[in-house]
């Protein structure tokens, strides 16, 4: 059973149109993420709705296409963006270990052999996430990285930031786009 309650006095029409968004809060920096409506939202929409008649065994269909040894490295220098996308990444059944910069990502890659692929922001402090990319794959050739950002592909392509080739998904993305984009990166042969 999953039991939701707030303890809240209520939201205004323009907060309300915009509760379920991804990534979307209104709680000020270092005051907690504020996600859980969105959470809420995409686990009753990935489930097919809230309430399961089916029979039990059917329960653990939907992640059992990902290997339970398949783990990924998820780099974002925003707090609040990198636990939402480390609690989708956990719903969808990955092991994650987070890191908050290119040089403690390339740190976790050089401890933790396991790690199959790389979920990274592009615009970051310090390195961005093309030359984390470029560092990374001297630690593991077969490492595969998706690329993310807030701005789209063309802007991100046009600038120098990533070439056309590389896999991208733009922010926010819902629960369905990232579980597609991670299946057809994982199917690609190394």
């Amino acid at each position: 059973m999953i039991a939701v309650t707030d303890t809240g006095a209520g939201m205004s029409p323009d907060i309300m149109a915009q509760a379920f968004e991804p990534f979307f809060t209104t709680k000020p920096a270092a005051k907690g993420t504020g996600l859980g409506l969105s959470r809420v939202f995409g686990f009753v929409k990935q489930s097919g709705g809230p309430r399961f008649t089916g029979p039990e065994e059917a329960t653990g269909a939907a992640r059992s296409d990902v290997p339970q040894t398949e783990t990924v490295l998820l780099v974002e220098d925003d707090a609040r963006v990198r636990a939402s996308t480390a609690a989708t990444l956990l719903e969808l059944g990955y092991t994650v270990i987070e890191a908050a910069s290119g040089e403690e990502a390339l740190r976790k890659l050089g401890e933790n052999a396991a790690i199959a692929l790389m979920l990274t922001d592009i615009v970051m402090p310090g390195m961005n996430g093309r030359e984390l990319a470029e560092q990374a794959r001297k630690h593991s050739r077969s490492l595969k990285v998706v690329f993310m950002t807030g701005f789209t592909r063309n802007a991100a392509v046009h600038n120098g930031v990533l070439d056309h080739d590389v896999h991208f998904i733009a922010k926010p993305f819902t629960l369905e786009q990232l579980t597609a984009k991670l299946r057809a990166v994982r199917a690609q042969p190394e």
